[in-house]
């Protein structure tokens, strides 16, 4: 076990082990991510939210960017269609949560379809990182595990 305690840390942030509570859509709320903490995640996530729905200050969408300070480090997923709302609602968490991380998503399906109709992956993070500082330069990695 001792080669798997190595640091584990997105951009300057540190986290106490590799424990991460993925971001759940309609579950990962702060009482349900306070829970987590309690049982020793490393980071928790909220659940993803629409650029849109934060550019236009939706009440639900607002009460989901809540950060309670016994959550961190802590880290929002926002998704959206192009890198001019994306970057808008990024400045906004930026400024007006105390989330550590802003995490980006650009997984699969209807999300993915859309950006590549209008601008590369590659193009989006490199405008996103030129404004937000807690977006960092760096692809989200996935693990998967096989069952034998």
């Amino acid at each position: 076990m001792k080669g798997c305690m190595h640091v584990f840390s997105i951009g300057p942030i540190q986290f106490k082990n590799r424990v991460v509570l993925a971001p759940m859509a309609g579950v990962c709320n702060p009482a349900f991510r306070l829970i987590a903490k309690e049982f020793g995640a490393g980071l928790v996530c909220a659940e993803m939210v629409n650029d849109k729905a934060i550019l236009s200050k939706n009440d639900r969408t607002m009460k989901m960017l809540y950060v309670d300070e016994r959550e961190k480090p802590m880290s929002l997923q926002i998704f959206g269609g192009n890198s001019e709302t994306l970057v808008r609602a990024a400045e906004y968490v930026d400024q007006y949560t105390n989330a550590d991380i802003i995490d980006i998503n650009m997984g699969g399906g209807k999300i993915r379809t859309r950006l590549n109709e209008t601008e590369s992956r590659d193009e989006i993070v490199e405008i996103l990182t030129d404004y937000v500082d807690k977006v960092e330069r760096r692809e989200k990695e996935k693990l998967a595990a096989k069952a034998g």
